[in-house]
């Protein structure tokens, strides 16, 4: 190159997801995390994951009036062990009572239960416990002279409606949270957040233990980003946006034949453990889409406004001419910021190189074609929902074909 070429700087944008960190050896799949959170509790659970005994989470309440059920608040106290008495959380109790499905992780998915829970209680989060209560039509009722223990399993197996399950989940952390000055007179909603706040800090804490007992993920992780920037060798700087909660990525890269830029953990990050913070939130969307006027605050838009230290524009600029999404499932839960990419980039119009890798994640590697085709299938419905955003319907319907014809977009392993 002479005096007067400038080398035209082409950044690549990495966005990773969930599959860098389990390819990478961490043990962060959710489900992964509800077995040692229940194990922690002190919670029995069996091959498919329910409690071994139903009733093990008890609390001490009055006997009801001769010819009464069970009153709310005729409840006591809680039953326990000083940890599960100090740690279980609301979110907690509706991931263990939830309805298991053989081979559908989908009970664990703690976003999906965010969004079931507020889809299921809209037209109450705006009221305190107490009103609640009074609105589901139970009354004070005088319970008899003695205590008697029993299973939160046993007192809410007779609902039916599932917000009356719900409100006896409540009134079961409302009796631990009593002498907190937070929880006094607030809605439901609040409620929620709150318990939310802990149960992602029960995460995070998880979360730091793994990443300091796998010693290798740092290195594997390296290797991973380090095989996607060797697969792109026009580019010369990185960006990476990670909708991980571990960070330094870039730290662990010594090969720097590229120069790194930018790193953003989405959600927030595990880091110094007494700083940190993380999200467990919904897109607004799914809210808007049912018609939901409730639950805003759990939404992560709502939830990132308050944690204004995450920049993620800074990853964006006009220099990106490659997208790669590695480890990411692709969900509706994150289709907002895969919006604001694509339209900040106008990958209608630029030549935008969007390039998906995967790994097999599955034990049988006869199983490769079925991830392959779980992975394309993701790609399809993203590009296909975005281009229903687009302004020009017809621009939108051929979106997909264009950048096929245009051979900017693949599917590879990695």
């Amino acid at each position: 190159m002479n005096d007067n070429e400038v080398t035209k700087k082409e950044t690549g944008l990495i966005i990773i997801g969930n599959g860098l960190d389990i390819n990478s050896g961490l043990s962060s799949r959710f489900i992964q995390y509800y077995k040692a959170r229940c194990a922690n509790l002190g919670l029995i659970i069996n091959e498919n994951y329910n409690l071994v005994d139903g009733n093990a989470i008890q609390v001490e309440i009055m006997f009801p009036g001769a010819g009464e059920k069970h009153a709310i608040r005729d409840i006591v106290s809680v039953c326990g062990s000083d940890e599960l008495i100090k740690s279980i959380t609301f979110w907690d109790l509706i991931l263990i009572y939830s309805t298991k499905i053989s081979g559908n992780e989908n009970w664990c998915n703690i976003e999906k239960m965010i969004f079931d829970v507020i889809k299921d209680l809209s037209s109450y989060l705006h009221l305190t416990l107490k009103e609640f209560i009074l609105v589901l039509g139970y009354p004070e009722v005088p319970g008899g002279s003695s205590v008697t223990k029993q299973g939160l399993l046993a007192l809410t197996s007779e609902f039916n409606e599932i917000h009356r399950k719900y409100i006896w989940f409540l009134a079961y952390i409302e009796i631990i949270r009593k002498d907190h000055l937070g929880y006094q007179g607030i809605s439901i909603e609040r409620f929620l957040l709150l318990e939310l706040n802990k149960y992602e800090q029960g995460f995070l804490e998880y979360m730091d233990d793994e990443i300091m007992r796998k010693s290798s993920y740092s290195y594997l992780r390296s290797n991973s980003i380090k095989a996607m920037i060797d697969n792109n060798k026009n580019l010369t700087n990185i960006n990476i946006m990670n909708f991980n909660f571990t960070c330094g990525i870039f730290d662990d890269i010594e090969d720097r034949s590229v120069e790194l830029s930018t790193e953003v953990n989405v959600h927030g990050k595990v880091d110094i453990l007494d700083e940190s913070k993380i999200i467990f939130g919904i897109d607004k969307k799914s809210l808007d889409r049912e018609g939901i006027k409730a639950g805003y605050d759990l939404t992560k838009t709502s939830r990132k406004l308050v944690m204004n230290e995450i920049k993620i524009a800074s990853v964006l600029d006009n220099t990106i001419s490659n997208i790669i999404f590695y480890g990411h499932s692709l969900s509706e839960a994150d289709y907002a910021y895969f919006q604001s990419i694509f339209d900040y980039l106008d990958i209608y119009n630029n030549q935008i190189q969007l390039t998906f890798y995967y790994t097999n994640y599955l034990e049988d590697e006869q199983d490769f074609e079925t991830v392959r085709r779980e992975q394309v299938t993701a790609v399809r419905t993203l590009i296909e929902e975005y281009g229903s955003t687009l302004d020009n319907e017809a621009k939108g319907k051929n979106l997909l074909h264009k950048l096929l014809l245009e051979e900017r977009i693949s599917v590879f392993e990695l």
